[in-house]
């Protein structure tokens, strides 16, 4: 608006074929009664009194909150001012010309809009100048504040981010109207009515106030400093001077400065730098409180280091001029994420609810940026920019983002398939991976190992048909002994499963805190010692663990050859030269971190397992339906369905597809990393930059399923399948997209139709009595149940093959 409003107002310039507009509004030889006279002087006295006020008093300090409050009230006390005159005119609208009337409604109108959207934008302003101001105070460490100021500030600062774009919509069309409004500061000629010409010069003087006040209070909330409309008016009216001056006054004091902002903000800004002086105070404790605390400060410290920019982004928003490339997505503040950190020691539970609520402000995709000099991460939650991403752009989204302590150290630097880029030795690993053990004919010869963990998992069940049994308990070792047996080519005792199962969920949940190690690692090495030690102690204990099983491999293929050979995970990564590499095997090193990768999955398939039968549990209904198409192709008593029986149990597919909907084991997928600055949806990613990608967004989209928070496994049942890739549509992304997809869903399938079919067909599960299921979720390593699954299972009554039944049963969901 403003760029457009820098020329002088057509009707004021001496060369304009309109000239002086006012003499429409006085023809020579107009008369005007002696009471006309002094309302007239009277209201421009008034209102030349009221320009006068809004002149700012301390230059030093301009603009302000405060000035800006008053300039609003101005505008509310000059239309009362000329509504006024209008009833002490006696002069009803029923004798006002009809454009006078469309004038003067249509502006009022208006006016009341632009006014409204003001009040709420310096309201706003001032709510989070005295959140902010109060957040900072209380994370002024020069005392060590206690849990309750930390609470308190990170309550204070989340109000101050989630009001920062609540802006009103009315302000975006103030431009406009003020545009508009400066096209009709020209009137037709007035003709016969003194009252009317006496009210046209009012109305006048409002329009003019009002343009000016609005652009310069639309200057300041955008935060640039672009010339002002320049209003140029007649010398002969009565305050003709004391709008010059203040004119003047304004757009002096706003020329001065490149960046327009409210000073209580500047001073907010000032505040946030003192906190610099708080982190060099070190209090005597412990090693391990007293890394935190300094951590803390640090992380305090960065949050204070962010506020200018992010006071100058608020202030800057719409104020910059047209780009020759496009811009970042919008950008979200740091402060709530940073103070999650602080007020939960580092943990990332609350993240993905925070990033949700950052979604619902800035839309699909938003852009990060912890620290003023890092890249940006950018958050896209919508399934069509995921497959514009992953699929249509697939090479440019292939990477990784570059590894940091402690993965750097557990990945054998970023030797294996989650961690390394989009490059050959990916590319070797993962082909691998697919061929030589996650390929259909190779799961086949796994079914021993299935069958044997699946007898004694039954068993254990069996052992507690008189209490009460927690699922996850029982499910974790039987599916990690699966995985172990594909790995390693044998059975292994259930004290080393148990033990395995243990190291993996310490490493696994080093993922699920803030990553201390990444913020200057040599520092923070020793502030965290007892911390790495265990890091190191973890990846120690699985190599003794993980290389006598190796060594095993490696002797039992010299020795044993033919059909008696068992071929395993590790038998192929023995088998592995690395070509980009010198044509070299793995070391040890490399092989335990892709034994320690492939055992992983089971933390996920376990996860899925127990929420899958959750909600068998808590509609019995679903349990039922299951159990009628289990009996309708189960085999004879003693023998386990297997992968051919799945092929005819439509609704066991459907059930196990909606569970992985509803209940993603995962909310995000692995960060991904772009290779190339790449224009995406008007938006600038830069090379380098994390790309992230809300997982259960996209699995819970309105827009995609009919009521998405329901559990409803015959959505799945239609005719010709689900798409579970989305190479031509994402609809869910429970194991990602495109060419970085996890290579394990065919296994983590198989596993949960085997589990649950033959869990359902033995046992009839119920929950413990008078205690509901909760599928109240928790961030572990992965989303798993805040309360976890506690039932009762009982031998479940064969009532024989019921083949007419399941026909009407699967005829009902069909139809």
């Amino acid at each position: 608006m403003a760029s457009k409003m820098i020329r002088q107002h057509d009707g004021f310039d001496g060369s304009s074929p309109f000239g002086n507009p006012l003499r429409f509004i006085f023809p020579k030889g107009s008369h005007s009664t002696s009471k006309l006279i002094s309302l007239q002087s009277s209201f421009d006295q008034t209102f030349a009194d009221n320009l006068t006020r809004l002149k700012p008093g301390d230059t030093c300090n301009f603009p302000t909150l405060s000035w800006m409050r008053r300039a609003i009230d101005s505008l509310f006390e000059n239309h009362k001012l000329v509504k006024n005159l209008v009833a002490d005119l006696e002069y009803p609208s029923t004798l006002w010309d009809e454009k006078w009337i469309e004038f003067f409604l249509y502006d009022s109108v208006k006016f009341l809009d632009v006014c409204i959207a003001l009040i709420s934008e310096v309201s706003r302003l001032e709510q989070q100048q005295i959140l902010l101001r109060y957040a900072l105070q209380l994370l002024d460490f020069s005392c060590p504040a206690s849990p309750e100021q930390l609470q308190r500030a990170t309550g204070a600062l989340f109000d101050w981010m989630q009001k920062l774009d609540l802006r009103s919509p009315k302000l975006k069309d103030a431009p406009v109207f003020l545009q508009s409004l400066e096209g009709t500061l020209h009137f037709p000629k007035v003709k016969n009515s003194s009252k009317g010409k006496v009210v046209m010069r009012a109305m006048y003087a409002m329009k003019i106030h009002m343009i000016f006040v609005s652009s310069v209070l639309l200057l300041i909330l955008s935060g640039c400093s672009k010339p002002l409309v320049n209003l140029q008016i007649p010398n002969d009216l009565p305050w003709a001077k004391a709008f010059d001056e203040l004119q003047a006054l304004v757009k002096t004091e706003l020329e001065k400065s490149s960046i327009v902002m409210p000073k209580e903000l500047l001073r907010v800004d000032a505040s946030s730098r003192h906190l610099h002086v708080s982190t060099t105070e070190v209090e005597q404790m412990a090693m391990e409180s007293w890394g935190w605390l300094l951590f803390r400060k640090l992380l305090v410290f960065l949050a204070s280091l962010g506020i200018p920019f992010l006071i100058e982004h608020l202030c800057r928003r719409g104020g910059t001029k047209g780009r020759t490339k496009p811009a970042l997505p919008p950008s979200a503040s740091p402060f709530p994420f940073l103070c999650h950190l602080v007020q939960h020691r580092g943990s990332l539970a609350g993240v993905p609810i925070l990033l949700r609520r950052f979604h619902s402000l800035y839309g699909p995709i938003f852009s990060l940026r912890l620290l003023p000099f890092s890249k940006p991460s950018i958050f896209i939650s919508d399934a069509s920019l995921a497959h514009s991403a992953l699929v249509c752009h697939a090479e440019v989204f292939s990477d990784r983002p570059p590894p940091v302590e402690p993965a750097r150290f557990l990945t054998a630097r970023s030797h294996d398939i989650s961690s390394a880029n989009s490059g050959p030795l990916w590319l070797l690993l993962r082909r691998n991976l697919e061929s030589e053990i996650l390929h259909t004919s190779r799961l086949r010869l796994f079914a021993p190992a299935r069958q044997f963990a699946l007898r004694q998992l039954l068993d254990n069940l069996r052992g507690q048909f008189n209490g009460d049994v927690v699922a996850k308990e029982t499910f974790n070792p039987a599916i990690l002994s699966i995985f172990s047996s594909i790995c390693f080519g044998q059975k292994l005792a259930d004290t080393v499963v148990s033990e395995i199962e243990s190291l993996q969920a310490f490493l696994l949940g080093l993922f699920t805190s803030f990553n201390v190690f990444a913020v200057f690692p040599a520092l923070t090495k020793l502030l965290f010692h007892k911390k790495w030690k265990e890091i190191i102690s973890a990846r120690r204990r699985q190599m003794e663990i993980f290389l006598p099983l190796i060594r095993a491999r490696q002797t039992r293929k010299q020795s044993i050859s033919g059909v008696d050979y068992q071929y395993c995970y590790v038998d192929s990564l023995l088998d592995l030269r690395l070509p980009s590499e010198g044509g070299r095997g793995l070391s040890d090193d490399e092989t335990v971190n892709l034994c320690h990768e492939f055992l992983s999955g089971a933390a996920t398939t376990a996860t899925a397992m127990e929420w899958t039968m959750a909600e068998l549990v808590k509609r019995p209904g679903l349990q039922s339906n299951l159990s009628v198409e289990i009996e309708s192709v189960a085999r004879s008593a003693g023998e386990a369905l297997e992968e051919e029986d799945f092929l005819r149990m439509p609704y066991l597919q459907a059930l196990i597809m909606e569970s992985l909907r509803r209940h993603p084991p995962s909310h995000f997928v692995l960060p991904h990393s772009v290779t190339e600055d790449i224009h995406f949806k008007g938006f600038l990613i830069p090379k380098g930059a994390e790309v992230h990608f809300a997982v259960a967004d996209v699995n819970w989209n309105e827009k995609k399923w009919e009521e998405p928070m329901e559990f409803r496994p015959e959505r799945f049942m239609a005719e010709g399948g689900f798409d579970l890739t989305g190479n031509v549509e994402i609809k869910m992304m429970t194991f990602g997209a495109g060419i970085r997809m996890c290579p394990g869903y065919g296994l983590a399938i198989l596993l949960l139709q085997f589990l649950v079919a033959n869990l359902v067909r033995e046992l009839d599960w119920k929950p413990v009595e008078e205690d509901r299921v909760d599928l109240s979720e928790k961030l572990d390593f992965t989303t798993v149940m805040k309360n976890p699954l506690r039932v009762r299972v009982l031998p479940r009554k064969q009532t024989g093959t019921k083949f007419i039944t399941f026909f009407f049963f699967y005829l009902t969901l069909v139809c």
